[in-house]
């Protein structure tokens, strides 16, 4: 994470951006960690979650059209485990017959079923288990209920980018947040963090790398870089 951070700091000199506190995310396939970057005599500072641990769980819980997100998600993963997604960002910019994609399931590291997107072109898409409580207007009736895994990989981002506004502003809500919506959403806050830059694995192609910026674009991040 400090190798990641120097690389920020050195790729965002000079932009505009850079007097304003950015976002730096290690997007991992189980965890996450966060740090900001921002001017002043400690301009790095590594962010803790709501338990003050610097390590989140990158899972999601899907639950009634709620997302829950980091260590509460790993909480209804023990009561609920029919209902929680992990691994989502390894799903990005797959299509469903992916060789590398059976090759997790057959591992039996995807605890889900995935399923082509009957909208999007054969991309892998995470299937709502029997007896969800989720709901899809635009799914006919007795189908299974899809999930793109951008839309549930911006419910991560959009946790990390809550977590650092929290932790920026020591432990309180911004003033005027308007909560968990995405883009499109309430006007911005006074003091969110909305620049990012994101780690991803060297081996990721261009269509996993346009589908992240594509969920950040959801969490409503202005993804800088993704390295």
């Amino acid at each position: 994470l400090p190798l990641l951070l120097m690389v920020f700091i050195a790729a965002c000199a000079g932009h505009p951006a850079a007097r304003a506190a950015l976002l730096a995310i290690d997007f991992g396939s189980e965890n996450l960690k966060m740090c900001l970057v921002k001017p002043g005599r400690t301009p790095i500072s590594i962010v803790v979650n709501e338990f003050s641990r610097r390590k989140s769980p990158s899972l999601v819980g899907v639950i009634a059209g709620d997302r829950v997100v980091g260590e509460e998600g790993s909480t209804m993963a023990v009561k609920r485990p029919q209902e929680v997604f992990l691994r989502t960002r390894d799903l990005l910019g797959r299509r469903a017959d992916d060789p590398n994609l059976k090759e997790m399931l057959d591992a039996h590291l995807l605890p889900y079923e995935v399923a082509p997107h009957p909208r999007r072109a054969g991309r892998a898409a995470l299937v709502a288990p029997a007896g969800s409580l989720e709901k899809d207007a635009s799914a006919a009736a007795g189908e299974p209920v899809l999930f793109p895994p951008e839309e549930l990989v911006a419910s991560v981002l959009q946790y990390a980018r809550e977590a650092a506004e929290l932790y920026s502003n020591g432990g309180k809500p911004l003033a005027g947040a308007g909560g968990s919506g995405g883009a499109g959403g309430a006007a911005k806050a006074q003091g969110s963090i909305v620049d990012a830059v994101i780690a991803v694995p060297a081996w990721w192609g261009l269509e996993q790398r346009r589908a992240l910026a594509d969920a950040a674009g959801l969490a409503g991040l202005n993804l800088l870089a993704l390295i």
